[in-house]
């Protein structure tokens, strides 16, 4: 936790932040405070909160640790700037990725020196403006960003399927041209060099692969209806599992993951008797649900993740009165205890040790 602290503290200085706490005043003793004397309530009601404090971005916000869990990525508010950067837990060095003015869309790890960023801008479409996305991957024992994706893509060249555990290559999503619909890549990230594994088809616009870069699953959408796909392995061929009206709410797929060799998942769905989303056991093969695995008491579960080499649930994610993680892992359960320790001294928000590892 010392390290933490000390790498926040470095952060604050290093970017001009008002945090002005040091090392050595994490490790000497505070001396007991005064006694005083409480002083009374004052009458009528407390000043009007201003809009500006209310809208007013967190420090940091989005945290990802690294699969190693030896660096974490997150977004740094500075005086209004939005900036990517990563702390380094051993050293406490910092590192800023720049952004050229664009909008981060999203952020991940691949691997444990590299990063996928997603940028996003609004370009000319037709007679109007539509959102274009490109995806960069970082090195960071360079922090040079290069671009990966092809280069006549159409609007959307950030939909990635698959990330190579040790950070070599992704599954990428997108189309070849504007005209054709996606069709999807295994790209070497170090060289860009990319080879398809999955031919475009008409109204297939969204695909899903597992935990080992298979791609299982895919949603073809109609003029009034959807229909999902799916297959069991890489050698088997695709066939349509599930038919839906566009119109029905209740039969679309809001989070799921697969996992080789296997029909069984996890899938987020709506329970019923609650009226809430919560986090199910699913057969992918079959459409049916299997055991509840994770719910709150008030509110939707709004995601979850898995580890890469198994199927074992790691952590999901829902917002109440702030955002919340529920760890699976009893250790990782466990580094929900330290987090007062750091909100009361920095005014750090919660979600900065809700750590997704991505």
């Amino acid at each position: 936790m010392s390290r933490i602290i000390n790498a926040l503290v470095a952060l604050g200085s290093a970017l001009a932040l008002p945090i002005n706490a040091s090392a050595q005043d994490q490790a000497t003793p505070a001396a007991p405070a005064p006694k005083v004397d409480p002083q009374p309530l004052p009458a009528g009601p407390p000043p009007r909160i201003s809009t500006a404090d209310f809208a007013q971005r967190s420090f940091v916000s989005g945290p990802r640790l690294s699969p190693d869990g030896t660096r974490v990525l997150a977004r740094f508010n500075v005086n209004g700037d939005e900036k990517l950067g990563t702390i380094d837990f051993k050293t406490g060095n910092i590192r800023t990725i720049g952004l050229g003015g664009m909008e981060l869309a999203w952020y991940r790890w691949a691997g444990n020196d590299r990063v996928l960023v997603s940028l996003a801008m609004m370009v000319p479409w037709q007679d109007d403006e539509s959102r274009q996305t490109r995806l960069m991957v970082v090195d960071l024992a360079t922090g040079v960003p290069r671009f990966i994706g092809g280069k006549t893509e159409g609007l959307t060249g950030d939909d990635v399927l698959w990330v190579d555990p040790e950070g070599k290559t992704i599954l990428l999503s997108y189309q070849e041209t504007i005209f054709d619909y996606p069709a999807v890549f295994s790209i070497d990230l170090s060289t860009n060099k990319g080879r398809k594994i999955q031919e475009q088809r008409a109204g297939l616009w969204d695909c899903y692969a597992d935990n080992a870069g298979v791609v299982r699953a895919g949603f073809i959408n109609g003029e009034n209806s959807w229909r999902m796909i799916y297959r069991a392995s890489e050698k088997d061929s695709f066939r349509t599992v599930l038919k839906a009206r566009n119109d029905d709410d209740d039969a679309g797929f809001d989070a799921f993951r697969l996992f080789q060799g296997s029909d069984e998942g996890y899938r987020i769905l709506l329970n019923e008797t609650t009226g809430r989303y919560a986090l199910y056991k699913f057969n992918f093969a079959t459409r049916e649900s299997g055991d509840l695995v994770f719910e709150t008491k008030d509110v939707d579960v709004d995601d979850f993740d898995t580890r890469y080499d198994n199927n074992a649930l790691y952590a999901a994610w829902f917002t109440d009165e702030r955002p919340r993680v529920k760890w699976f892992d009893p250790a990782l359960a466990r580094s929900e205890e330290h987090t007062s320790e750091l909100q009361s001294r920095f005014g750090i928000s919660y979600a900065v040790f809700c750590l997704k590892k991505k």
